[in-house]
């Protein structure tokens, strides 16, 4: 039901922006065995926007706006919710696990330019290293200080660079 949807809604919203960026130093803090949130920073203020219905860091990192009726996600976050639920329900539409990496020759011939923020929790480094060693012919920048979210300044540059580097060569 729509109400149901709207509450899930809000509440991956919340976590898809906590998660999607890179948490600055006023948010965590090392003590000496692991990251911890500090008190007032970016995690408490998520937590705040989805008690009042706001859905924080939409489509990751996107700020979101308030629904006219508490409690309630606007369209667009429900769009972007269950847009994300299907794709992992579906496996990213790929045929098992490294899927991609055990079919890279089959597009090997494109060029491609990898964008990927150091401290992005969504997809790990890791990943991008993997697929950069399988297509050595692939351009990896790696964004020192960013997380996932494509709205970040580092990512952004990197993403809009990548794209005039393809128009030059289409």
């Amino acid at each position: 039901d729509a109400s149901t949807r709207s509450s899930a809604a809000s509440v991956w919203g919340s976590y898809e922006g906590a998660v999607s960026r890179a948490p600055t130093a006023s948010e965590v803090s090392w003590n000496g065995t692991q990251w911890v949130g500090v008190a007032g920073g970016e995690t408490d203020r998520v937590k705040q926007e989805a008690g009042a219905g706001v859905a924080s860091g939409l489509g990751h990192g996107v700020p979101g706006a308030a629904s006219p009726v508490a409690g309630e996600v606007s369209g667009p976050v429900n769009a972007q919710a269950l847009l994300e639920c299907h794709y992992s329900v579906n496996g990213a539409f790929l045929r098992g696990e490294s899927a991609l990496l055990r079919n890279v020759d089959r597009i090997r011939h494109l060029p491609c330019v990898m964008v990927q923020g150091q401290l992005d929790f969504v997809c790990p480094m890791r990943t991008a290293l993997d697929l950069k060693s399988t297509w050595p012919e692939a351009e990896l920048r790696l964004v020192p200080g960013a997380g996932h979210s494509m709205y970040e300044p580092g990512i952004t540059h990197e993403l809009v660079s990548a794209v005039e580097q393809m128009e030059t060569l289409f």
